[in-house]
Formats: structure tokens, sequence, C-alpha cells
């Protein structure tokens, strides 16, 4: 993992070795990241909602940014405009 400080914010990247589509849904489902890490997690992601993370005696608190590699969660009945995604170097897909 690398971390950088950008106009003060904190930006963390982290590379997993696993399918955008497997690791996505731990990043924005709070029952899913909690069984891989933390023990609270309230999460809203879309960009500018909450991403909160309680790890033991530390915390992680945020907002979910924009991105160009995946946009919303892919769930049944979601509109198409809201399921699309783009792994890095990758043309856009549609789950």
């Amino acid at each position: 993992m690398t971390a950088e400080i950008r106009n003060d914010v904190i930006v963390a990247t982290e590379h997993i070795k696993a399918p955008p589509e497997v690791v996505f849904h731990y990043f924005t489902d709070p029952a899913l990241i909690i069984t891989w890490i933390g023990d609270r997690a309230e999460l809203d992601p879309q960009p500018g909602g909450v991403f909160s993370l309680d790890m033991g005696e530390n915390t992680a608190r945020g907002a979910y940014l924009p991105s160009t590699r995946r946009t919303a969660s892919c769930s049944a009945g979601a509109s198409p405009a809201a399921t699309r995604y783009r792994p890095a170097g990758r043309p856009w897909r549609s789950c």
C-alpha cells in the first residue's frame, strides 16, 4: 500500500491481486468490508458519500471520490448507466 497527502487529503492506493468485480463489493458493502478489515463500517458508495471504518483503536473517515475505474455496484435492478465501470487501462464495461 502507498499513501500520500494531496491538498490536505490522504490518498491511499492498494493493489490487490483479484479482479475488480470481486474486490469492488468489499469497498462498498459494510457487511463485507468488516469481514476483511475493521470492526464497524458506514459506507455510502457514491461521490461525496460517507466512508467510515473503525479498525480497533484506529479509524478511517472520509468521502468517496468520483472514479474512472468503477462508478457503482452491479446490483439487481440498478439502471445500466449506474452499473458501468472501467478497470484501469480497459474499456468501459457493464455488469
